[in-house]
């Protein structure tokens, strides 16, 4: 009988070893799947970035030369306003608008996930404040289309025709205007030194 009870002893401190041990095994996996999860989230916001970077650097290259384009047509514009009167055969050439054509699907994707929480809340900043300042161009080009129709309409049939010519002047010379704002919230993005145009 003093067999069986030698059998039945525990040793508590080789089971406090193992059980210490297996507790440690345990946090240290799952120490290492967070640190692995977490690895992975930098690099989806890494790769991100990286997309909206060359978002950024298009909208850059499509709203210069939209701004070039609207710039050329606005001075045209005004010297035929000078030289040759508000009609529309006279100005009919210039009055185009090009608004580019700006994506924001890079930063809507990166803001539908949690990959904002691994960039730098600075960057972020950055990001929301340029993003903001292309859809207030954006929504006035929208405007401006929209009216595009009556004040060509008025230029060619309206009761006073050099008014509604001096008025989509105006109306291009703000989104221009805009336009060159926005180019140079993408300079200062993308810490562009001296924009090449």
């Amino acid at each position: 009988m003093g067999d069986m009870m030698n059998k039945n002893t525990i040793n508590w401190r080789k089971a406090s070893v193992e059980i210490a041990g297996i507790v440690f095994a345990v946090l240290l996996a799952l120490w290492l799947e967070a640190w692995r999860d977490d690895m992975e989230l930098q690099d989806r916001a890494d790769e991100a970035l990286e997309r909206v970077h060359a978002e950024i650097s298009q909208n850059r290259i499509d709203m210069i030369d939209s701004n070039k384009l609207n710039l050329r047509n606005l001075e045209a514009l005004r010297k035929a306003m000078r030289e040759e009167g508000s009609t529309i055969d006279t100005l009919g050439p210039y009055l185009h608008i090009s608004s580019a054509s700006l994506s924001d699907s890079s930063w809507t994707s990166a803001k539908m996930t949690e990959v904002l929480g691994k960039m730098p809340m600075e960057t972020i900043g950055e990001l929301a404040a340029l993003y903001e300042t292309q859809q207030y161009f954006t929504e006035y080009a929208r405007f401006l289309m929209k009216e595009y129709t009556e004040l060509t309409s008025d230029i060619q049939f309206g009761p006073d025709r050099e008014k509604a010519a001096v008025k989509f002047a105006q109306h291009l010379a703000i989104m221009n205007s805009l336009g060159e704002q926005l180019v140079q919230t993408y300079d200062d993005f993308l810490k562009v030194e001296e924009a090449v145009e």
